[in-house]
């Protein structure tokens, strides 16, 4: 089993990208939204007369767990997607669940 981690727009539509993936094969889908912290990314904002530099922006984490067989199919699929939305944000990370130990220890 492979995992892929990848950090999407908030302006993602899940709906589309989901049934695409599970198209290609996909076991299980999560999604998460969260805050990343960016010096690259970074606005002003003005809040009660007081200027802020914001440095965290808001973006979708989806946790993929898919066969070691489909991973290049997955894999196509997101770089498809990202071409037809036209960005090219989307960082992914691929690990090998079955490096893990069975169970956790206690």
């Amino acid at each position: 089993m492979q995992k892929i981690e990848v950090f999407l727009p908030p302006t993602t539509n899940i709906d589309s990208l989901e049934e695409i993936l599970f198209a290609t094969g996909v076991v299980s889908l999560s999604i998460a939204e969260m805050q990343v912290f960016d010096g690259k990314e970074m606005k002003t904002v003005k809040y009660r007369g007081v200027e802020r530099t914001i440095r965290r922006n808001r973006k979708l984490k989806m946790e993929i767990i898919t066969t070691r067989d489909t991973v290049d199919l997955v894999a196509g699929a997101l770089r498809a997607y990202r071409k037809s939305v036209g960005t090219d944000n989307f960082p992914a990370f691929v690990t090998d669940l079955s490096d893990l130990p069975e169970s956790l220890p206690r």
